[in-house]
């Protein structure tokens, strides 16, 4: 036997996949030239791909700065005064339970403890450290329901998009919701192997923990569902599935009922206006479809195309360390991609069916999540095994790349730097002065010590109540403050309440009360906003 046919033996024996045999640990995974078997090299080189990855996500989520953001501000100043109730017996603010889109006492009160030792930074650091979780948790759950390659693409796709990067550095609900909905996901796919089916249960907690922490939470809790039942179908059989797709959810909708239950009517309130009985807006459908397809339709259109690849080639040409959906049906394959793909169009189809905006660029995210691990499929499929068509990865990734940067930079530009308003606020304030803010919650947090809440007012809503005791509301009870010379300093963008404020600017004009005074925040920034300031004389 010639030296080359004794290698050409002992390269067909260490690689199965080239001659289409099975693993020597004897599962049903067959192994083709796409990839290889997974050994202890490529897992510890998948694992520094994927710290690289959760760097870089760091980075560009840390450059982002301005200062706190109005839902930022409401969130840790509720947070503050509900600590204050717990710890001090301070009166309890009922009224944000009435229009937060989640519970009060969760979220914002271990975002204001941070924010007592650590400041904002602290807050937002917290955000950070939650979707550095999401994207090391969606590693591992595409890794077990696909492979390495797909779940690095995953991850890698997941973690540039616009929401990571924003909702990274961002002291909100979102990052800890996801993480939360990554969590769970994780554990119905992990479970699917585990001795202990039952294990599945224990994201019934997290997900209803999730659903507490933020409402929007409910519209994703089917696709955990439809996931946990599709991979115990597959890897325990029928019986099983039966058993888990009743069990999850009745143990998640009990864990949910009973906390409304402990909860007062106000939450129920809170529920039903921000949630399920939400007001419409205005926003036209065209404005709503483009601002979705820009912040995420690269990776949906990419999930489309990994929809087919998957439903269409299965398992046969990608391994895995563990395999779940083994020989699995083209029927399941095509329901599995399809319900994660569809996912991320949830939150843009109900913002459309509200004609809202509002906080889109968040909601978005969400979904992305899900949608991620079939775009990595889709990218890695057409990489072609062993890279052998690096140019469209990498295309797709850099394009990825520079679209969120820029996207999650706009987006911390949006809103005015507060920190001059701070400046010029600060040797003015007044222990009996009254304060007109169009955006009052940024100050209103960052005077938090100084001043009483009552002592801010919003262009939203306002009663007042004349020298003769008479009490007026709305557009009279503004013209009437502004006669008596009753608001100290008065500061309006034109942004939130662009009629309101324009109303109040000419009352001010033609009141010889008020002087103005023009104050610029944000010198050479991607978007210039300007402060109006009104002093009375």
């Amino acid at each position: 036997m010639t030296e080359l046919s004794v290698k050409a033996r002992l390269v067909k024996q260490a690689r199965p996949e080239c001659s289409g045999g099975k693993p020597s640990d004897g599962s049903d995974v067959q192994y083709t030239r796409f990839a290889q078997a997974p050994n202890g090299r490529s897992t510890w080189c998948c694992r520094g791909i994927l710290l690289c990855i959760l760097i870089a996500q760091g980075v560009l989520s840390l450059r982002l700065s301005n200062t706190a953001f109005e839902d930022e501000a409401l969130y840790l100043y509720a947070g503050h005064l509900n600590l204050d109730h717990l710890l001090s017996n301070a009166p309890y603010h009922e009224e944000f339970t009435k229009y937060f889109s989640g519970s009060p006492l969760l979220y914002p009160v271990f975002a204001a403890l941070i924010d007592s030792v650590c400041g904002l930074a602290g807050a937002r650091a917290f955000s950070l450290a939650a979707m550095l979780g999401a994207t090391a948790l969606l590693y591992l759950q595409s890794r077990r329901l696909f492979d390495m390659r797909a779940a690095l693409y995953a991850a890698a796709i997941f973690s540039v998009s616009q929401s990571t990067l924003t909702l990274g550095n961002l002291a909100t609900y979102d990052a800890t919701v996801i993480f939360l909905l990554a969590l769970a996901t994780w554990i119905v796919v992990r479970s699917a192997d585990s001795r202990r089916p039952l294990f599945c249960l224990c994201a019934a907690p997290v997900l209803a923990l999730a659903v507490a922490v933020k409402y929007a939470a409910l519209m994703y809790l089917p696709v955990v569902f439809l996931i946990a039942g599709l991979i115990v179908f597959q890897h325990r059989g029928r019986r099983l599935s039966i058993l888990h797709g009743l069990l999850l959810p009745a143990a998640t909708g009990s864990i949910l009922f009973f906390a409304l239950q402990a909860a007062s009517a106000s939450y129920v309130q809170g529920l039903k206006r921000t949630t399920t009985e939400r007001e419409q807006g205005s926003a036209s459908l065209i404005d709503l479809l483009s601002c979705s397809a820009v912040w995420g339709g690269l990776t949906v259109a990419l999930a489309l195309i990994g929809v087919i690849l998957y439903t269409r080639e299965g398992l046969r040409e990608e391994c895995m360390s563990r395999p779940i959906f083994k020989n699995s049906a083209l029927l399941c394959r095509l329901v599995l991609s399809l319900t994660l793909t569809s996912a991320a169009i949830l939150a843009p189809l109900y913002q459309m069916y509200l004609h809202t905006e509002t906080s889109l660029h968040k909601h978005i995210g969400y979904g992305l999540l899900f949608a991620a691990p079939v775009a990595g499929v889709a990218v890695s499929r057409l990489t072609g095994a062993r890279f052998r068509y690096p140019f469209f990865g990498i295309s797709v990734l850099v394009c990825l790349l520079v679209m969120g940067v820029s996207q999650s930079q706009a987006r911390f530009d949006s809103w005015p730097d507060s920190s001059g308003l701070v400046k010029f606020l600060k040797p003015s304030l007044k222990k009996n002065g009254h304060y007109l803010l169009e955006n009052r919650w940024p100050i209103t947090y960052y005077f938090r010590k100084d001043a009483e809440p009552q002592q801010w007012i919003s262009t939203n809503y306002f009663i007042y109540a004349d020298h003769g005791g008479v009490s007026h509301r709305d557009d009279d009870a503004y013209e009437k403050a502004i006669r008596d010379r009753y608001f100290d300093v008065v500061v309006l963008t034109h942004t939130t309440t662009k009629v309101r404020s324009e109303k109040i600017t000419q009352l001010l004009k033609t009141s010889n009360a008020y002087r103005t005074i023009g104050y610029n925040s944000r010198h050479g920034a991607l978007l210039d906003k300007t402060y109006q300031i009104w002093v009375r004389r």
